[in-house]
């Protein structure tokens, strides 16, 4: 590998648009401008330690890199997009997508029947609101991290004016890719063409749900952001997405579709816990299946080794 040919890096989180801008920084006509193929990686650094990414391709979206496991392997040459969103608006798309649209591995499955034992919408917001903690870490290191190497990209930007945003993102990139050639694309993956709906038209079962900033006004009641600014004081302000740390003052009482009794925490922090004791017993049962699997091959490679000690095996026979 030569050093001095850089690789492109597309980090965020889940429901921020991810394939989405993917797809454009991949595709075909954008790819013969900047001469970044797509190494087709794409994983969870949650669930993935070791990184491994090729010189001179695109590698993305890789979910949940913060800043210093970037600078742990970055070279001078290499160069982030890293894409952010409201926090608030990804944890609805989040409840959304795992309740009605995403996939159906056991996490999912996990969290699907969890969700749906809630007695109520609002108890659902609020067991979503505790797990937002295990994102923070993301949002504070990249925050105001733009520089030669770095380039921080909002999803609202993104949405707001899609063509410009690439621009200054293929710009970041020292690329120049032809107006027509970056519309063209960008039409072909707008939210319009990848629905078939116009964006802010809603659908709860389809993973391109609703394509808008600030939905989050809609579902979150006075009580839900008062716990959220109790739990993260000062988060939403040092971040960028609010000037103020009383902004959850201005919600109302009862937000849309949540009209229900006061929340019960006890309940929530109750489900919660069962939620992360299946957890780990899942994770206790896949590290025991790997142990099983170790096992049986290491007695396979004493069985060979025994065998080739007996002369059984030659050479070339």
């Amino acid at each position: 590998m030569r050093e001095s040919i850089g690789r492109v890096l597309h980090i965020t989180l889940y429901k921020c648009g991810s394939q989405w801008v993917k797809d454009i920084l991949t595709a075909p006509e954008i790819v013969r401008c900047t001469q970044y193929p797509n190494a087709n990686i794409s994983f969870n650094t949650f669930m993935v330690g070791d990184f491994d990414f090729p010189a001179g391709k695109f590698s993305g979206p890789i979910y949940g890199m913060n800043k210093f496991e970037w600078e742990n392997f970055a070279s001078p040459f290499d160069k982030a997009i890293v894409v952010m969103r409201d926090p608030r608006d990804r944890l609805i798309s989040s409840l959304f997508s795992i309740l009605n649209s995403h996939g159906t591995d056991h996490f999912i499955r996990l969290g699907r029947e969890l969700l749906a034992s809630f007695s109520e919408d609002r108890l659902r917001i609020i067991w979503m609101i505790l797990q937002a903690s295990q994102f923070k870490r993301f949002y504070e290191t990249w925050n105001a991290s733009s520089g030669p190497n770095v380039l921080i990209v909002r999803y609202e930007d993104l949405i707001n004016d899609t063509a410009n945003e690439f621009k200054k993102i293929f710009s970041f990139l020292e690329r120049d890719i032809p107006l027509v050639v970056l519309e063209s694309v960008v039409e072909r993956n707008s939210f319009e063409r990848r629905s078939g709906r116009e964006r802010g038209e809603e659908s709860k079962f389809n993973h391109h749900r609703k394509g808008v900033a600030k939905d989050w006004e809609k579902y979150f009641t006075l009580e839900h952001g008062k716990l959220w600014e109790t739990l993260y004081p000062g988060f939403l302000k040092d971040i960028g997405y609010e000037s103020r740390n009383d902004w959850w003052k201005e919600l109302s009482k009862s937000a849309t579709l949540l009209q229900s009794p006061q929340f019960s925490l006890s309940e929530v922090m109750e489900k919660r816990n069962e939620f992360l004791e299946c957890e780990i017993l899942a994770k206790e049962n896949e590290i025991k299946r790997l142990v099983d699997i170790c096992e049986e091959r290491l007695d396979l490679i004493k069985l060979l080794d025994s065998e080739l000690k007996k002369g059984k095996y030659v050479s070339g026979s």
